[in-house]
């Protein structure tokens, strides 16, 4: 994506969505299973746990992380993002229950794209591993490793995409559900590029 993603005006547009129930064992390897089944494309995942935020990348059928796969008994929340589609589970007892999203297929549908950015700037740091990037906020003492998505970008953000619906109870039109969509470069002004 390129910096003028973030500048567009904020715009309601239609397409179709495909919605789908997913209940799965909470453990990696289920997981991985069932990433194989949906064929989820390359992309983006955070696992949200007891102690701590990961982010990883799923590619060639793998998921990938730049320290140790989290542990099964730590997870709470998952996410798996790319364009198109998103995996989303929560931990209810010893299960993963939640919904895959995949656009371009099924129902009509309403969406908004937004972006926010994360906080803190690209450092360098050796303990990355090959393909990730460690964000910084001194300020706040915060610190986060994400997957490399553009070299040159000292600062990134998080595209969603919030769907558009009805209320049945109230009629009234707002956010039905959102998912995450993509990590963005961010160039802020003055950047050379």
């Amino acid at each position: 994506m390129n910096r003028e993603a973030l500048l567009k005006p904020t715009e309601i547009k239609a397409g179709k969505s495909l919605i789908k129930d997913i209940a799965i064992p909470a453990s990696i390897a289920a997981l991985q299973v069932k990433l194989q089944e949906l064929d989820f494309q390359t992309g983006f995942f955070v696992l949200w746990q007891i102690d701590a935020i990961s982010w990883g990348k799923w590619e060639s059928g793998q998921l990938h992380f730049s320290k140790a796969v989290p542990r099964d008994g730590l997870l709470l929340e998952v996410r798996g993002f790319n364009d198109n589609e998103e995996l989303h589970l929560l931990k209810q007892g010893g299960s993963f229950q939640g919904r895959y999203r995949k656009d371009g297929e099924g129902a009509e549908s309403e969406y908004i794209d937004s972006a926010s950015r994360f906080w803190g700037r690209k450092t360098e740091s050796q303990e990355c591993a090959e393909g990730f990037m460690r964000l910084v906020d001194s300020d706040r003492k915060l610190q986060m490793l994400l997957p490399v998505v553009d070299e040159d970008a000292e600062y990134y953000a998080l595209e969603t995409r919030s769907y558009v619906g009805i209320n049945e109870k109230t009629a009234q039109a707002g956010y039905v559900d959102y998912r995450f969509k993509a990590i963005l470069p961010v160039f802020v002004k003055g950047d050379a590029r």
